[in-house]
């Protein structure tokens, strides 16, 4: 950890109150610390904070140094937690960092090794699990489940409300509507 009140690595003190006081009453010296850390050899960041802000400072120290730096958010306003530390985490792994992914994935799927030749010829197909009936059943004949069209090609335009009805299905980010699946019954019903 490197420390914005010295610009120096903290190496044999622990954050305690007084450096903490030291932290909000002395001039940040947010350029050295950052300055130290590209001298000590590291070139990727992550931004730890609801909105990143200090990154500008860091792409601001790499470019005048001439130092090529991966430079990463762990949230953003008007962006999905999720996917953006999705992104991040996914973008640390592609940069040579160690990712514990038991701890992402744990209780929540399972992970598969890939192969690593096309000619190996192993088979790396998920197996089948019996899956539950979902829906309501309530007597009414409706649609236990189903998959929507993929997205891309979903129409953009509005469904009419005149002539259809509009046929919803869970997507991964909630309800959306997909009337795709009426447009060729629109006007029989």
């Amino acid at each position: 950890m490197y420390s914005t009140v010295t610009g120096d690595r903290l190496v044999d003190r622990v954050p305690d109150a007084a450096y903490w006081v030291e932290n909000l009453c002395a001039p940040v010296l947010f350029p050295a610390a950052i300055g130290r850390l590209f001298d000590a050899g590291h070139d990727t960041f992550l931004e730890i904070s609801p909105h990143p802000i200090l990154l500008s400072e860091v792409h601001a120290g790499a470019d005048e140094r001439g130092i090529p730096s991966t430079l990463l958010r762990s949230m953003c306003r008007d962006e999905p937690e999720r996917a953006t530390m999705l992104a991040s985490l996914g973008a640390l792994y592609t940069h040579g960092q160690t990712v514990a992914w038991e701890q992402l994935h744990s209780g929540s799927g399972r992970c598969v090794p890939a192969p690593t030749y096309p000619w190996q010829r192993q088979r790396f197909w998920l197996d089948e699990r019996n899956a539950a009936e979902v829906g309501i059943n309530d007597g009414r004949r409706r649609l236990s489940a189903w998959s929507p069209q993929p997205a891309a090609r979903l129409p953009r335009e509005p469904a009419s409300t005149k002539r259809c009805a509009a046929l919803a299905g869970r997507s991964a980010n909630g309800c959306s509507s997909h009337t795709w699946a009426l447009k060729p019954l629109a006007n029989s019903v």
